[in-house]
C-alpha cells in the first residue's frame, strides 16, 4: 500500500463533495492518514466536514463544524494507527465559511475489502 492524496483543493463556501470511499469503486475503501487545512486569507475563516451521504451536511455526522483556522494558518489533524475509514459508499463532505480561502489535502491509503 502507497499514500495517496487528494489535493489541495479550495473548499467551496456550501457543503460540496471532496471525496468517496475507495473512489466510489465496490470493494475498496479508503483509509485517510491526515487532513491538513489551510487558510490562505488575512482574516480568521471557519471549514466543516462532513462523513456521510453524497452532498449530506446532517446534523450528528460532523467531523469538524465551523472549526476555526486563523489568517494565513495551517492545521494538521492525523489519524494514527489505521486511520479513519471511508467505504466506498461514504462521502467526505465539506465547505468553509468564504470560497477560494481555504484549502484542504488529504492523506490515504486505497484497500480491497
Amino acid at each position: 500500500m502507497s499514500d495517496k492524496r487528494y489535493g489541495p483543493a479550495y473548499l467551496a463556501n456550501s457543503a460540496t463533495n471532496i471525496m468517496q470511499g475507495g473512489g466510489g469503486t465496490s470493494g475498496l475503501y479508503d483509509n485517510v492518514q491526515g487532513i491538513e487545512i489551510c487558510n490562505t486569507d488575512t482574516v480568521q475563516q471557519t471549514f466543516s466536514i462532513w462523513l456521510g451521504a453524497t452532498g449530506a451536511s446532517a446534523g450528528g455526522t460532523e467531523l469538524f463544524k465551523d472549526y476555526p483556522v486563523g489568517a494565513k494558518q495551517t492545521l494538521m489533524f492525523p489519524y494514527p494507527g489505521k486511520g479513519k475509514r471511508l467505504d466506498s459508499t461514504e462521502y467526505l463532505v465539506g465547505l468553509a465559511s468564504a470560497a477560494s480561502k481555504v484549502t484542504i489535502e488529504i492523506i490515504y491509503q486505497r484497500n480491497a475489502t
